[in-house]
């Protein structure tokens, strides 16, 4: 029995090892299954980074050799660009620069759209929770696509147009040129990821509205020439809008889910369901909007393959493209504006903790159908995916035509600088001749340059000696006319000078007369004195009319002739002074002819008062030292006309102005008198204005000297 209770206790204990030998064993095993997957897993990952690494040691090659291509490409055009006509550089070289410039803005706008999809993962983001940004890269996304649809517009139409139209439009792109500044701004930003896309979305609407400008100036509108770019473009703007519908759906539904479940927001929606009014029909626009992408998908490679063969639809078919583009893109602006209001509307209601109501959200709905869709409606939102609907149908109804081969039109088209370089050689090869003649011309034409020069320098040369000329005849005949003038004073003075020595001749003997009767009567005055008269007159005695009164007047006679031949003799001396100023008046008049500076004026002295009696006519000569050669000259001719008036002033006593006696008691007695109203005062005052006058001579006849 002992021996049983071991052997089962033995057994016991070897199934309890065995068990545990056999749980190590799936342990380690376990543990090997998992190394090994984690080996797989690590030898799989390995094997994608090789992949990786040679995919990016491919690229790099690609790129290096890209770089080579494009250095090589830049230098062999540096070398080739000598060797090309002139005429190329004056008018297709800024067609070319116009159509690589638009060819280039295109490629940069489509790039900025690609890369903002990639960073933000638009699709993965449409289809998962829709972050608030995503409808505003998606509307940067539509407007790139726009411009860059209006570049490859103006790309396409400088390929395809004639050589005269090529020209013309070569001189178009010069006002989007700073657009190309701004999109490398951009797509540096979005190396670095600094690219805001709402600034960009907003100069964006400046470049395209330039450009549409632009094109309807320069474009024509119903031709062949684009139709390929224009039918691409507006499914590509279909394509893109209906991004933005299922973006800005989506964040609407997402954002009112959001508030509908925050607890500390009171939900107001009356009688209505919340599903049934906002949900579900957000819900349709998403699925339409991704349902139209499908449709917009199958259209992009339709007109891929015509472009790939040269071909495109028909212009009655792509005006069918252009309806659908526009109603797409009035779907989209609506839905965005929609979720941009309700965003805002539902962040206010979270931070101001009010109620959320429901019809403010289907007014909101309202208005947006009604300003952008010009649909009015209970229910806006099931309008906007009744449109959306229709746009999905006509949709289909558009790809099923674009399907059909008869409905796409082929597109040959010369490029029409093949046909510029025969005109460029043919005019090289025709004016030829003509440039060695306009050589042959130019030399000649320099040649009579030089000669003509020449000879202006030897006519101005002629004209200023000519000029000097003129100016030495003016002076030599104003001289000449001075000569005759001073002649002329002279003849006259001289016929005067003559006449005064006549006058004073004759008064002379007249003088001498006189003396003798002046003689005579004093011995007869001294010889009879007259009897009964007191001797003393001035004692009061009674006097009459004898001797007394006869002597003095013959001395008063006596007085005034022996002032009259000083008069004589004194014009007899300015005659002589007045000679000898016109004898040194051609050296004054040389010397007034010579250029003299210009010097500040020197204010005159003021004159001494006149002397008691003389006439105001008669002034202080001021100093010679302050006088000029014309101040002099001026001088002169006031003295010369002074001399005149007192030559021709009669050199009379007015006895009128003598008292005469009275008789006082039968004595006849003399009353008071001024000294200068009586013969003497006057007799001295005519004196005084000769002596004066003769100064000033004698001063200015000292002056003509020096």
């Amino acid at each position: 029995m002992l021996q049983q209770l071991l052997t089962i206790s033995t057994c016991a204990l070897f199934r309890s090892d065995l068990e545990q030998v056999r749980e190590h064993q799936a342990s380690q095993q376990t543990e090997s299954e998992s190394l090994t997957s984690q080996s797989q897993a690590m030898l799989n990952l390995n094997l994608k980074l090789q992949a990786s690494a040679r995919r990016g040691q491919v690229k790099t090659v690609d790129l290096e050799l890209r770089k080579l291509d494009a250095a090589q490409a830049t230098e062999h055009l540096a070398m080739v660009k000598p060797y090309l006509l002139p005429a190329y550089f004056d008018e297709d070289a800024k067609s070319v620069e116009a159509l690589l410039f638009f060819a280039r803005l295109s490629a940069k706008a489509e790039l900025l759209s690609l890369v903002l999809a990639q960073q933000n993962d638009v699709t993965e983001a449409l289809n998962s929770t829709v972050p608030d940004h995503l409808v505003g890269v998606c509307e940067t996304r539509s407007k790139l696509a726009r411009f860059s649809a209006l570049n490859k517009r103006f790309a396409a139409q400088l390929r395809r147009c004639a050589p005269a139209e090529f020209i013309r439009l070569g001189q178009a792109f010069g006002e989007v040129v700073p657009a190309e500044k701004r999109l490398d701004f951009f797509v540096d930003s979005l190396r670095k990821e600094e690219l805001r896309a709402a600034e960009c979305a907003k100069e964006l609407d400046g470049f395209i509205a330039l450009e549409e400008h632009l094109a309807e100036q320069h474009l024509a509108q119903e031709t062949e020439l684009d139709l390929a770019e224009r039918t691409m473009a507006q499914i590509a703007g279909l394509d893109l809008d209906f991004d933005t519908i299922a973006a800005a759906a989506g964040y609407t539904k997402q954002a009112l889910a959001v508030v509908s479940q925050d607890k500390e927001v009171t939900l107001e929606v009356g009688d209505a369901n919340l599903d049934d009014a906002v949900f579900k029909p957000l819900q349709n626009l998403v699925n339409l909007a991704r349902n139209a992408k499908v449709v917009a998908k199958k259209m992009v490679r339709r007109v891929d393959d015509l472009a790939a063969q040269s071909s495109a639809l028909g212009l009655e078919y792509a005006a069918g493209f252009e309806t659908l583009a526009f109603n797409s893109s009035a779907i989209a602006a609506a839905a965005a504006r929609l979720a941009a209001e309700v965003g805002a509307y539902v962040a206010d209601v979270r931070s101001s903790k009010s109620a959320f109501e429901l019809s403010s959200v289907v007014l909101f709905a309202a208005e947006v159908a009604a300003t952008e869709l010009g649909r009015k409606s209970a229910r806006p939102l099931d309008e906007m995916g009744a449109l959306l609907s229709q746009l999905v149908a006509d949709m289909g109804t558009a790809l099923a035509a674009a399907l059909d081969p008869d409905h796409s039109v082929k597109l040959a088209f010369d490029p029409p600088w093949l046909a510029r370089v025969g005109v460029l050689h043919s005019t090289a090869a025709t004016n030829l001749e003509a440039a060695h003649q306009v050589s042959v011309l130019n030399g000649q034409l320099g040649q009579l340059s030089r000669d003509l020069r020449t000879k202006d320098e030897a006519h101005q040369e002629s004209a200023v000696k000519i000029e000097l000329l003129e100016r030495r005849m003016e002076q030599g005949r104003k001289q000449a006319e001075a000569l005759a003038a001073l002649e002329a004073e002279l003849a006259k003075s001289r016929k005067q000078e003559k006449a005064y020595e006549e006058a004073i001749e004759a008064l002379q003997g007249d003088l001498d007369a006189m003396e003798a009767d002046n003689g005579r009567l004093k011995t007869a005055a001294a010889a009879a004195p007259a009897p009964g008269h007191s001797p003393a007159l001035g004692t009061g005695d009674h006097a009459g009319d004898g001797a007394p009164a006869t002597t003095y007047e013959g001395n008063m006679e006596t007085s005034y002739l022996l002032d009259q031949i000083e008069s004589l003799r004194a014009a007899v001396r300015f005659l002589r002074a007045q000679s000898s100023y016109l004898q040194s008046q051609a050296m004054l008049s040389t010397l007034s002819d010579l250029p003299t500076y210009s010097l500040p004026p020197t204010p005159p002295a003021s004159p001494p008062p006149a002397p008691l009696g003389l006439p105001a006519t008669v002034s202080v000569l001021p100093s010679l030292a302050q006088l000029g050669p014309r101040q002099a000259t001026r001088e002169k001719q006031a003295v010369w006309r002074e001399v005149r008036q007192l030559a021709a002033t009669p050199r009379l006593v007015d006895l009128a102005q003598v008292a005469k006696p009275k008789d006082v008691g039968g004595v006849k007695i003399r009353g008071w008198q001024s000294r200068a109203q009586g013969a003497e005062g006057q007799w001295e005052a005519e004196k005084g204005r000769w002596k004066e006058v003769s100064k000033r001579v004698e001063r200015l006849v000292d002056l003509g000297g020096r």
